[in-house]
């Protein structure tokens, strides 16, 4: 394993810290008169989503982590946990829901996405930018106020229920922003 020091934290660095992986998000350096540098960060740990803003000394000593990104498929999920495959070995990964429930409101059965991988064990998943997903339910449009833009809610074929214009109707496919999870365009 590389080791790293404080100073190469940059943004996008992958690195160990309490026995997990961990991004760097945001970096500075900060410097006060006569002392030592320290190295100020915003990290997020990639087993968890968790999001943390912390400083180290400009000595410190960190262990670069190898994570491995492949691309994957969805299969299916139960109570407990979602159930994914590597498309190249056919090797099966699995992954609490709770860990990554937010994502898995965007994806549906059979699609296919980048896993992430540490220590042989599946921790995250990268999404494409934007999905399409079809409008199973939607409410008939009311008309009223449009001076500002009028929206409704509807029900996604993953479950998802969000906000989208009056005139998406029930079968149509939508566009779906998979960082904002919010609506983008109807799809033809």
């Amino acid at each position: 394993m590389t080791k790293l020091e404080a100073n190469d934290l940059r943004n996008g660095t992958l690195f160990i810290y309490k026995n997990d992986p961990w991004l760097v998000l945001d970096y500075k350096h900060v410097k006060f008169g006569r002392g030592s540098a320290t190295i100020k960060v915003k990290i997020k740990n990639l087993k968890t989503g968790c999001i943390v803003s912390t400083a180290f000394e400009q000595n410190v000593k960190f262990e670069e982590a190898e994570v491995k990104r492949v691309t994957g498929q969805y299969l299916y999920r139960d109570v407990e946990r979602a159930y994914f495959m590597d498309t190249k070995t056919y090797e099966q990964y699995s992954i609490k829901v709770s860990e990554i429930e937010d994502k898995l409101k965007l994806i549906k059965e059979g699609s296919s996405l980048t896993l992430v991988i540490f220590n042989d064990q599946l921790i995250g998943l990268d999404l494409p930018k934007s999905i399409v997903l079809e409008v199973v339910h939607a409410e008939p449009a009311v008309r009223g106020d449009t001076t500002t833009t009028p929206m409704k809610k509807v029900k996604l074929e993953t479950g998802y229920e969000i906000e989208v214009p009056l005139f998406i109707n029930k079968g149509d496919k939508v566009k779906i922003n998979t960082e904002t999870g919010k609506y983008v365009c109807r799809v033809k």
